[in-house]
């Protein structure tokens, strides 16, 4: 029997019709980009020397630091995701501009001089662009730039005040505040301006949204409680509206920490305006100024000086046949999706080599493919092979002309797996060469039971059969589509087959849909912490994920 010794450098994966798209990076860096990481300083603007000048301080409200020291206001600042710049709105050009500067207030530079006003400047997740308001047009509207300067472009054009613009972590939308609806409303829109959606519908004024750095919640300032504003937190889809601070005070500004874990705001609850912090669910408010004057706008950047975290290129295979940027493909083959460039690719042409059926599972073993069929397959040289059961691919030519040859990599029948439930739906190799797999239903092999959503590991030396991941507490009744693990970083990347709504370690969630990828963080003993690294959809994949890999 052909033993799995190889070395996996990269190595599970579990089959999920999900594809890795622009979600988190959109065509940006690559297509994990968020604002996460350890928590850094906090950006605010202060009138505690006279007028509004822009200030940091750590995250506990200690060593502020003054950056601006010019006549004119500086307000509204914003960090760069890896936490270098700091881009604001001044007046010190006669009206309202965008600048950046260091984090250090070195480094100025004025990105707009055009006679209207312009501000509330917000980065991209990858840093490439600034999403902002100008009335350049006569009202409000949301534009974006390039990270220079360059290529100022109008997305909303709507007679309707537009404001209050923030990039999602996953770099596929755009939310923002409008009263195209009559009163302020929160909408979201795809960065090019199209596909606007509303997400609140309030007779109240909702405000001020902020993406979690997973992208998966909006904070936002509303009056819905009284004639005050609070901070609410919601889905991004606008569902489970919560207010979070409750508070017979102005409560305003709502801004994220890193980890996700708490909401910076300002308030007027001790007389004048002061920085606080609430859990993101509500609990424990913090002031973290303590000045007469009056601290608005705060923003909350990575402790971390590394780019944000990105994904890797995807292999992946789909549930049912379809089209994506114009590549025709069949449930047995693969598809590659480059993150960074935002590109997609026939990989393995399945009808090239004589292949039919559906590819349920994927991994990869250098430059081999490991694959298991959804159902009983006649794949050529090797005959009629089982779901349950696993064929290496060994290529001498990949993309619209495959070319190479099939062999037996494991009979799942020589090791146990023989029932309906034992079926193979994700599939990988471990750093040590092992086997690593999970079954459509509950498996019993020699030695072991296991759930459908835990990670078992094979071996042909005794003992056989092992749990490599118990994830069954995490993920409870959700069935593993697919699976990565990342052996650097012991991170793991899933995918599932139905929509899913995950609560993890931290206070972390994700939620999303058969072609979405799922990254979980090990935080202790059985426990990890959730996000939302790709969404499926919005790269453009029309069909359910069965099956993804990561790879270089």
């Amino acid at each position: 029997m052909p033993s799995t010794q190889q070395y996996f450098r990269h190595s599970i994966v579990f089959l999920c019709l999900f594809v890795l798209g622009a979600a988190l990076a959109a065509p940006q860096r690559r297509a994990a980009a968020v604002f996460g990481g350890d928590n850094g300083r906090i950006a605010f603007q202060s009138t505690r020397h006279g007028n509004w000048e822009i200030y940091t301080m750590n995250a506990d409200g200690n060593d502020v630091l003054r950056l601006t020291t010019n006549a004119a206001d500086d307000e509204r600042p914003g960090w760069s995701p890896d936490g270098t710049k700091l881009v604001f709105g001044s007046r010190r050009g006669g009206n309202a501009d965008i600048y950046v500067m260091n984090a250090d207030g070195s480094g100025l530079t004025r990105l707009t001089t055009h006679a209207g006003e312009d501000y509330a400047p917000q980065w991209s997740a990858d840093g490439t662009k600034i999403v902002f308001r100008s009335s350049r047009d006569g009202n409000p509207e949301i534009y974006v730039m390039n990270a220079n300067g360059s290529n100022q472009t109008n997305l909303t054009h709507n007679p309707a005040d537009d404001n209050g613009p923030v990039w999602s972590p996953l770099g596929n939308k755009i939310a923002f505040s409008s009263d195209r609806a009559g009163n302020l409303n929160v909408y979201t829109m795809n960065v090019d301006g199209s596909g606007v959606t509303q997400l609140t519908d309030d007779p109240s004024s909702d405000f001020a949204a902020a993406y979690s750095p997973d992208g998966t919640r909006l904070a936002f300032r509303s009056n819905r409680a009284g004639n005050k504003p609070d901070i609410f937190v919601m889905n991004a889809d606008g569902s489970g509206e919560t207010n979070v601070t409750n508070h017979p005070a102005n409560d305003r500004g709502p801004a994220w920490s890193p980890d996700g874990t708490l909401i910076a705001f300002y308030t007027d609850r001790d007389g004048n305006y002061e920085i606080y912090t609430v859990r993101a669910d509500g609990g424990n408010p913090r002031r973290l100024t303590n000045n007469p004057a009056d601290d608005f706008s705060p923003d909350w950047g990575s402790a971390s000086d590394e780019p944000p975290p990105t994904l890797l290129p995807i292999l992946l295979s789909a549930a049912a046949p379809g089209t994506v940027a114009g590549i025709p493909f069949d449930a047995a083959d693969i598809l590659r999706y480059d993150p960074a460039t935002d590109a997609w690719s026939l990989y393995f042409d399945a009808s090239d080599v004589g292949l039919a059926g559906n590819v349920y599972a994927l991994a990869t073993d250098g430059d081999d493919l490991l694959l298991a069929m959804k159902a009983n397959t006649t794949v050529p040289g090797l005959g009629q092979v089982t779901p349950r059961d696993v064929i290496r691919f060994h290529p001498t030519a990949l993309g619209p002309t495959t070319a190479g040859a099939f062999s037996l990599h494991f009979r799942g029948a020589n090791w146990g797996l023989t029932s309906a439930g034992e079926k193979l739906d994700a599939l990988g190799q471990s750093a040590d060469g092992r086997l690593l797999l999970s079954t459509t239903g509950a498996a019993k092999v020699p030695g072991l039971s296991a759930k459908n959503n835990d990670l078992l590991a094979f071996q042909t030396a005794a003992p056989n059969w092992v749990k490599y991941r118990p994830l069954s507490t995490l993920l409870r009744a959700r069935d593993l589509e697919s699976v990565w693990f990342d052996a650097t970083s012991n991170d793991i990347y899933v995918a599932f087959g139905a929509n899913f709504s995950l609560s993890g370690d931290g206070g972390s969630t994700a939620q999303g849909d058969n072609r979405d990828i799922v990254r979980l963080t090990p935080a202790g003993g059985n426990t990890y912490s959730v996000a939302l690294v790709w969404d499926g959809s919005a790269a453009g994949l029309p069909v359910a994920l069965d099956a993804f890999e990561l790879v270089d």
